[in-house]
């Protein structure tokens, strides 16, 4: 970042608290996580948890958890990112469907979590 020419824009955050983590995702535009190799999905799951689209990369199991409600870019390829993120910032209907994408997909996993709890409670009446 010492060579970057917007340095000096650039504001490191580390060890921020969840409530400020949580307002900060919500502010974004977009989520970029170009993870070049086994991505760990709560990332960008947290920023579908805020309405907040995610540009992402098809490493590790991040496509098949992230389904449509990603777009996904070569992560070695600067040039194919900044691409998938113009897509987001030029085209509101594109960033929308999304976002949608993002709602659906975090219901689909809720559901499918109070399922396995369900089946885990009747699982253990039967023992």
């Amino acid at each position: 970042i010492k060579t970057y020419k917007y340095r000096n824009e650039v504001k490191i955050l580390l060890d921020l608290p969840k409530t400020e983590l949580v307002k900060i995702t919500a502010a974004a535009y977009a989520f970029v996580y170009p993870a070049l190799y086994e991505g760990i999905a709560q990332y960008p799951f947290r920023a579908m948890q805020c309405d907040v689209p995610a540009v992402t990369t098809n490493t590790g199991a991040l496509s098949e958890l992230m389904g449509n409600a990603a777009v996904y870019a070569d992560p070695e390829n600067f040039e194919d990112i900044a691409y998938k993120m113009m897509l987001v910032f030029k085209d509101e209907t594109f960033r929308n469907k999304l976002i949608e994408n993002g709602r659906l997909r975090i219901e689909q996993f809720k559901k499918q979590n109070q399922d396995d709890q369900a089946g885990q409670s009747i699982e253990r009446l039967l023992r």
